[in-house]
């Protein structure tokens, strides 16, 4: 079936039937009809099958992708990559993407589920009052690591409990952890995390001299003591603090001028009776004392009166 009409006449819905074929002459010639009754000079849309690329084409309206297929994506945005049979989606990424922004500046989409790694600098700028990098770590390895080679014993880490360790493993037990090395200040001191000392400080002033007490041993009623004699008595001990005057003045009878210092113990329990000792030597047999009325004693093996 065939039907003429002249260039920019709309074609009525009813002039092809769906699937007919007819010939399908160029553009050109469409465009360039001779006369309304020219035949065999259009042709049916879905028998444009084969369409041309269209180089830096521009679209100023909405990209309408067709639903993805169990074969492929809608969208191809692989670099010179053909999908994968049995990938699905609405867009097939055979690498990063890479694009240029509004000052042509090259730049690459980081992957969510692989390895990124980057030639620049990557920068966060974030102006909410929330944090601008939240970083949870369900699993059981760190949540940050900082390295300068792989492996590397002095890392940077922070555990996935929040606990630091700079040059060490983080310790369960503190907050932050630190290498040996110690830490350097802005004024070019170094604290060393094996001591917790400070700098020198200056020299503070002389304190007052010191009095020693002088141990004279047990306290002699006849010696005259002085201040910071240090003596023992009964038991106690005891320090001369006021000075009193000539001997005679025993520690326990003045106590405003003895200091008690220590203080006799109670007594302590009863020991153990020891063990019996060996029996002595026995005595010879002697006759008893005369019985005149005298006290006698035995001297020498006799009997003497005791006058």
């Amino acid at each position: 079936m065939g039907i003429s009409a002249s260039v920019g006449t709309q074609i009525p819905t009813n002039v092809v039937e769906v699937g007919t074929e007819i010939t399908q002459p160029s553009l050109d010639a469409i465009s360039s009809a001779p006369s309304a009754t020219s035949v065999n000079r259009f042709v049916v849309l879905n028998d444009l099958t084969a369409k041309a690329n269209l180089s830096g084409a521009t679209f100023t309206g909405k990209l309408n992708l067709s639903a993805p297929t169990a074969g492929g994506s809608s969208l191809n945005l692989g670099v010179g990559v053909i999908p994968t049979v049995g990938v699905a989606g609405d867009i097939y990424i055979g690498t990063n993407i890479n694009f240029k922004d509004s000052v042509g500046t090259l730049k690459t989409v980081a992957n969510t589920n692989t390895a990124n790694t980057f030639i620049n600098n990557q920068i966060i700028s974030c102006t909410s009052n929330v944090a601008g990098l939240r970083i949870t770590q369900a699993g059981g390895g760190n949540a940050i690591e900082v390295e300068d080679s792989n492996p590397d014993s002095t890392k940077f880490v922070v555990d996935q409990f929040g606990k630091v360790g700079i040059g060490v493993a983080p310790d369960a037990n503190a907050c932050l952890s630190v290498d040996a090395t110690g830490i350097k200040f802005n004024d070019g001191t170094t604290q060393t995390t094996a001591t917790i000392e400070g700098p020198v400080g200056p020299t503070g002033p002389a304190g007052a001299n010191a009095t020693a007490w002088v141990y004279k041993g047990a306290y002699d009623n006849s010696y005259t003591y002085a201040v910071s004699d240090f003596v023992t008595h009964e038991g106690s001990s005891y320090v001369m603090y006021n000075f009193i005057g000539a001997g005679g003045y025993p520690p326990p009878s003045f106590l405003g001028s003895w200091q008690l210092v220590a203080n006799i113990g109670g007594t302590g329990p009863q020991g153990d009776t020891g063990p019996q000792g060996s029996q002595g030597d026995l005595g010879g047999s002697y006759p008893d004392a005369p019985s005149d009325g005298n006290l006698y004693a035995r001297q020498n093996g006799t009997w003497v009166i005791i006058p």
